[in-house]
């Protein structure tokens, strides 16, 4: 029984002594029909519904998978002779993603219908090949199971297949692609850790071509989840929430005509799900038989001692892992001064690291003091160790001093360095740049990675871009980029919901004040994620983004125009000269990048315009 809530009738209820449990009182309801054709008009009888997601007005998101215990009610059936599906029960006015399956088409980008729409027709593509999944066990043997969930994706372009919760038939599934070059492969399951896992780096191009038209058929090797302990100690207080442990394994293939076993994929590793570590310190990972590698993701400010173990895991054995210990980060105080010891106001300080992730940046104030709080710790990928010796570096954004000092936080094992002393002298321009590039070494690991992107992209550097006309503008009178001819515009590709974008923002902010004053501004570009204007002017005014900002429409015509000068990520920046043509982009990389060294790449360009002399 539906009960629709007025004033009028509840305070005929109240007056006659009744009470009506909230649990009793249901949300009025509708029905979504759905219905799926080919490209010829015809229905398709058979489509599956692998998962469904509803958003109603007042924010509230319900997602359900095929197979989940928790279920308002919601029939995970399959297209009829007339290739529709109804759904029942779905939150009045609610907008519905549904994720579907159909073993000779390929699925829809997106299946979306807004609550109190008619019934939506689809139209499915017929795939081109079939791809057929076959598991086996580490002796060489075809599984025979029945209904092995798994979940699968597979990714190219112009399409990405994403199934929700699929089945096994006798050890086996099948379903169509396109005849393409793919460039990611993923599989994971509920009871298995599922490998090969192929692609994201270069290397695996070969394995993923399925472009002749000829139907494939992909072993994977199928290991049983085991379980393994542990636990996180601290000296005081209880263990942070959003800490973590996870592993990874060899990332191995299979072939059973020989029953060899070895890795074939360029990635050697695979890193398995997290886990989460409870308050008192207690956890429980998934694990296979055999070498884990065991890692523990901090909380914010936080670190731990190991940073990784190795875990020899066997069917018999109680396979506990050594305790770790959590220890916080040290807060970093100090002042900045000249060879006199002078104390220096305005001075840029940043921890000085080649990876984006992990560098802060602040200013010192009219005493020459900072203060700086490391979230991370740098990640050595050489040693596969954490970098506890942390490099501080100080600059004049606006002149040549500039200075480093080095702490190694492990052996001190302090809880804070209250006295650090940064003593600057003058520098050449490029000095402060070449403290934080990649170094030659780290470079030539990503070789691989950076070629492909560096002859696609290098070419931009010097060309005029898109002026950003179709966008909705904030925080400014500017229509579009025309209107900042003259000054120098670092252009932030973001979107509400970006973590990456969130960590950036604090940095932004002090750039636009530390150079706002000269001719330069950011322009921040929301787009990635669909948002009405007045949302982003309202997350503008609550985070103090005084700054120009443009908002891309629902069709995201912006992000679009601007792919092919390299925006595939959260957050994405390309610097523009007062010329309006490109000047610096991280499309490629070439040791620095707007991720990490947005000052000290402005402070150069701003230098050799003369801006700063």
């Amino acid at each position: 029984m539906r009960i629709a809530i007025h004033a009028l009738l509840l305070s005929s209820l109240l007056s006659f002594s009744s009470f009506v449990s909230l649990a009793d009182i249901k949300p009025e309801t509708e029905i979504a029909e759905f219905r799926f054709t080919d490209e010829q008009g015809l229905p398709i009888p058979g489509v599956q519904i692998l998962s469904i997601e509803t958003e109603q007005p007042n924010g509230e998101r319900i997602v359900v998978r095929a197979g989940d215990k928790k279920n308002p009610g919601w029939s995970f059936s399959t297209s009829d002779a007339k290739g529709v599906i109804r759904l029942e029960e779905i939150p009045l006015r609610a907008t519905v993603l549904l994720n579907v399956f159909h073993p000779d088409f390929l699925p829809p980008s997106q299946i979306k219908m807004i609550g109190g729409n008619a019934p939506v027709t689809f139209e499915l593509r017929r795939g081109d090949t079939t791809l057929k999944l076959v598991l086996y066990d580490l002796k060489g043997k075809q599984l025979t199971n029945d209904d092995i969930p798994l979940e699968i994706y597979l990714r190219s372009k112009p399409i990405n297949f994403s199934l929700h919760r699929v089945w096994t038939t006798k050890g086996e599934f099948s379903f169509r692609i396109l005849n393409a070059q793919y460039d990611n492969f993923r599989i994971s399951s509920d009871e298995f850790v599922l490998t090969p896992q192929l692609g994201g780096v270069p290397g695996d191009e070969a394995l993923l071509d399925f472009s002749d038209g000829d139907s494939r058929t992909l072993v994977i090797l199928a290991r049983p989840k085991l379980k393994a302990t542990g636990r996180v100690i601290r000296e005081t207080g209880m263990i942070p929430e959003n800490t973590k442990v996870s592993n990874d394994v060899e990332n191995l293939s299979i072939f059973p005509e020989t029953g060899d076993v070895r890795v074939v994929s360029t990635n050697k590793r695979w890193f398995l799900k997290e886990s989460e570590v409870d308050l008192n310190g207690d956890y429980e990972m998934d694990v296979v038989e055999g070498v884990n590698q065991v890692y523990l993701s901090a909380a914010d400010g936080f670190y731990t001692v190991p940073f990784e173990q190795t875990l020899e895991v066997t069917h018999d054995s109680q396979n506990r892992i050594g305790d770790y210990e959590l220890r916080p980060i040290p807060s970093l105080i100090g002042k900045v001064v000249d060879e006199a010891r002078n104390p220096l106001r305005s001075m840029i300080v940043r921890t000085q690291t080649e990876y984006w992730f992990d560098h802060v940046v602040t200013q010192t104030d009219q005493f020459g003091r900072f203060e700086i709080e490391v979230r991370f710790l740098p990640f050595d990928h050489v040693s596969h160790q954490l970098r506890t010796n942390l490099k501080l570096l100080a600059f004049d954004p606006s002149g040549l001093r500039a200075g480093t000092i080095e702490i190694d936080i492990f052996k001190q094992n302090a809880r804070s360095f209250e006295n650090l002393e940064i003593k600057t002298s003058e520098h050449s321009i490029e000095w402060v740049s070449k403290q934080t590039r990649m170094s030659d070494s780290t470079m030539a690991r990503f070789a691989k990675a950076i070629e492909p992107s560096r002859e696609k992209f290098s070419q931009s550097v010097g060309q005029s871009i898109p002026n950003l006309a179709n966008g909705s503008w904030l925080n400014t009178s500017a229509k579009s980029l025309d209107d900042f001819r003259g000054k120098y515009v670092l252009l932030d590709f973001w979107f509400i919901g970006c973590g990456p974008c969130a960590s950036e923002l604090p940095n932004l902010k002090l750039l636009q004040t530390v150079y706002g004053d000269r001719p330069f501004t950011i322009v921040s570009v929301h787009t990635g994620r669909s948002e009405t204007v007045e949302n982003v002017g309202t997350f503008a005014v609550e985070h103090s983004m005084s700054y120009p900002i443009v908002v891309d429409g629902p069709e995201f015509e912006i992000q679009k125009e601007f792919e092919p000068f390299g925006l595939a990520g959260f957050p994405s920046y390309i610097l523009i000269g007062p010329d309006g043509k490109v000047v610096f982009t991280d499309a490629f990389f070439g040791g620095l990048s707007l991720r990490n060294n947005k000052f000290e790449i402005l402070r150069e360009h701003l230098w050799q315009t003369r801006v700063l002399r």
